[in-house]
């Protein structure tokens, strides 16, 4: 998964999340629910263990519990709208933007404008319970972890062109205080 991922994104391993070709899917929510499913050969698949990610079957399980935000990054159909252009089809409802910087002939003359900014929710997060990693059930917490505040920083960048913005996800830092 992580030349599959960099291949489907044109991301590097740092942007697009994925280090490894295993991934490993802690119990989430109030439910402590896993992922459920059988791997492309059909056979149930164990998701309590990290799981071989060069499985087909095992990524759109994976896929669909995160909601589809398993890459952090968007795959390369986001480029439909270049190809669109470049055969002279129409794609207005198409989840991105003609690349104009890597074409000859650009569909438009506009310079974009790029503006980094940091977001950052206006509030820490406090009393937050946190697993120790050995324990897949989740039952025990890491005592040395209950004090302070967590925060995160978002990296962000957007990209305006022809009276549009898109936004692009940059980096993401976990700050504790």
């Amino acid at each position: 998964m992580m030349n599959g991922s960099s291949f489907a994104t044109g991301s590097f391993p740092k942007t697009s999340g994925f280090y490894g070709n295993t991934f490993w899917t802690p119990p989430q929510g109030t439910g402590n629910t896993i992922p459920s499913g059988n791997s492309a050969g059909g056979t149930a698949q164990d998701y309590v263990d990290p799981v071989f990610t060069e499985d087909y079957q095992v990524l759109a399980t994976l896929n669909n519990y995160y909601s589809g935000q398993l890459l952090l990054v968007k795959s390369l159909f986001a480029t439909a709208p270049t190809v669109a252009y470049l055969l002279g089809l129409s794609m207005p409802q198409a989840d991105g933007r003609v690349l104009n910087e890597a074409l000859a002939t650009p569909a438009s003359k506009s310079t974009p404008t790029v503006v980094s900014s940091t977001v950052t929710p206006t509030s820490p997060e406090t009393g937050l319970r946190f697993e120790l990693p050995n324990d897949p059930t989740g039952a025990t917490a890491d005592t040395s972890l209950t004090g302070g505040s967590y925060n995160i920083n978002l990296g962000v960048k957007d990209l305006t062109v022809d009276g549009k913005t898109y936004r692009y996800f940059d980096y993401a830092k976990a700050i504790r205080q």
